[in-house]
């Protein structure tokens, strides 16, 4: 196993893919970017896996989704004044 990491663009709905099975570890700033850190089978790489994710800022309204979300973590941009809160759509993993 090993840890991968991705920028993610800063969008209410994101979609990236993953090696399969990737185990996602943490979501954090770095450098400015929003980014997560996932726990991969190097063995998966040549099988992508489309995951759908839900950035929220907050006091945003989630309305959709709510009830398949899986909560990833949370992350402070421009000292605090904005903070990001990453969730995975659970309905949609896996789909291409």
């Amino acid at each position: 196993m090993k840890t991968w990491k991705w920028q993610l663009p800063v969008e209410d709905e994101v979609e990236i893919d993953l090696p399969k099975d990737t185990r996602i570890l943490s979501f954090q700033n770095q450098h400015g970017f929003p980014t997560i850190w996932g726990l991969v089978d190097p063995l998966m790489v040549a099988y992508p896996e489309r995951r759908y994710f839900r950035m929220a800022d907050t006091g945003q309204e989630i309305t959709t989704y709510s009830g398949n979300l899986g909560y990833i973590g949370t992350a402070q941009f421009n000292d605090g004044d904005l903070v990001f809160h990453l969730f995975e759509r659970l309905d949609k993993r896996g789909e291409r």
